[in-house]
């Protein structure tokens, strides 16, 4: 389980990583804080948890139960008409078409057409990962925007799978972190060193259905 924060290690923390951490933990409107607002009520909220409680949210216990997950690449599009190249569901991408490359001389591509979940340790407690989707992953994830409107968000999942032979379901313990699509990254408290962990990327709706669309390395 995750070591409890206390102020000190919050004050070591960067602004942006501060924001990600309070937003992890329900604390709305995080971006206007400054940083010394947001490490008083990051400390409040820990103070407020039991002492072998984790700061980021519970840990959704998976061993033995079966969790509907759906590979991205099995979601079959009815309508193409549903697909749009506009980005008003909160993917912030911009169409395949339109995404430059190396060749076109204008400098690094949006997209290097590939889809991947890439996570790397930044320190004994974070973790700084970062993503990509070819065309077709990016037309499936914006079809079931479209399909299933409000009732879908997308989420990092951390497994913790110490001692597990991981097979996308058995692990020790899990959480979800609700991220951005067009950020391309994110910053994940591990806060346990000595243990393994396994990410995915992937789209929650609300009756738990899994759409996997990356996992980490």
């Amino acid at each position: 389980m995750a070591k409890k924060i206390n102020k000190t290690k919050l004050q070591k923390l960067k602004k942006n990583e501060l924001v990600q951490l309070a937003e992890t933990n329900g604390i709305t409107g995080a971006k206007a804080f400054k940083k010394q607002e947001l490490i008083d009520r990051l400390s409040t909220l820990a103070q407020k948890k039991t002492p072998t409680a984790s700061i980021h949210k519970p840990a959704r216990k998976l061993r033995g139960k079966s969790i509907p997950t759906v590979p991205i690449h099995e979601v079959i599009i009815v309508n193409e008409s549903k697909v749009s190249q506009e980005s008003d569901y909160g993917i912030g991408l911009p169409p395949v078409s339109e995404q430059s490359s190396c060749d076109e001389g204008r400098g690094l591509p949006f997209s290097y057409n590939t889809t991947k979940l890439v996570a790397m340790v930044r320190d004994p407690e974070w973790a700084y990962t970062y993503w990509d989707f070819d065309g077709d992953t990016y037309n499936k994830i914006t079809y079931l925007f479209r399909e299933k409107s409000n009732t879908i968000k997308p989420i990092l999942r951390v497994y913790e799978i110490t001692g597990i032979e991981f097979d996308g379901t058995a692990c020790n313990y899990s959480w979800d972190i609700d991220v951005h699509l067009d950020a391309k990254s994110w910053y994940v408290r591990l806060g346990d060193d000595n243990k393994v962990y396994v990410l995915d990327l992937g789209l929650l709706g609300d009756d738990n259905t899994f759409y996997l669309i990356a996992r980490s390395n």
